[in-house]
């Protein structure tokens, strides 16, 4: 069940970065999936351009190759990693970005509920993270600033655009963000240049102004609490 579950999950999320960024480089790969891992449990990983997914532990989570959300992180990583046009691969940001790109395409901030017994999610990006207070020096949980201040953009311009104009013009700011390759305490520059719609700063973007509030609001903007 593990396969045709991971088959299926993968295109959905495929169909969304083709719909997103058509001229991603990773479409054009083959994509090599493996399910049913007995290296451990509860757990999956993406490395250099495969998927890795492990088994089940009776009564305490599910098998991971199952989970939509679990594939759509760990896809995410690659996205990351095939759309850079420069800067660095930087791991708290692409943990952000894993969980992103999940919650994005499920349109729920909440990653992979019941993927442990007793409905226990993984990660959470609807409650706000704030750099510098909230950095613990882990990938995951740093990564939750990132990945908190997306879902941010996303609900305000859901709101304002309405569910699929919203949406997806938050997921193509999202892409251009990370085709950049910022660290997380560069995002600031990162967001805006992905936003910019001219090649020229110096007038601002259509919208500089709301971007950084949010960034600001968790403390990667350029204001005097920011980085």
């Amino acid at each position: 069940w593990a396969s045709a579950d991971t088959l299926h999950n993968f295109h959905v999320v495929w169909d969304w970065l083709q719909d997103r960024w058509p001229s991603h480089r990773w479409l054009d790969r083959t994509v090599v999936a493996y399910v049913d891992a007995t290296y451990g449990y509860c757990n999956a990983w993406y490395s250099g351009g495969t998927l890795t997914f492990l088994v089940e532990y009776p009564y305490y989570c599910n098998n991971f190759g199952r989970i939509a959300d679990v594939l759509y992180h760990e896809v995410g990583h690659g996205i990351h990693e095939y759309i850079l046009a420069g800067g660095t691969f930087a791991g708290d940001v692409s943990e952000g970005a894993g969980d992103y790109t999940s919650c994005t395409v499920n349109g729920d901030p909440y990653l992979a509920p019941n993927a442990y017994y007793g409905g226990g999610y993984v990660r959470e990006i609807a409650t706000d993270r704030v750099y510098p207070w909230d950095v613990v020096g882990e990938v995951h949980t740093d990564g939750l600033i990132f990945g908190s201040f997306l879902w941010d953009v996303r609900e305000a311009w859901t709101a304002s655009m309405g569910e699929e104009a919203g949406a997806r013009a938050a997921d193509v700011l999202f892409l251009g963000t990370l085709e950049q390759g910022p660290t997380l305490t560069d995002v600031c520059e990162a967001v805006l240049l992905a936003d910019d719609d001219d090649g020229d700063l110096s007038d601002g973007t259509p919208h500089a102004c709301e971007l950084v509030d949010l960034l600001d609001a968790h403390g990667l903007g350029p204001g005097p609490i920011g980085v």
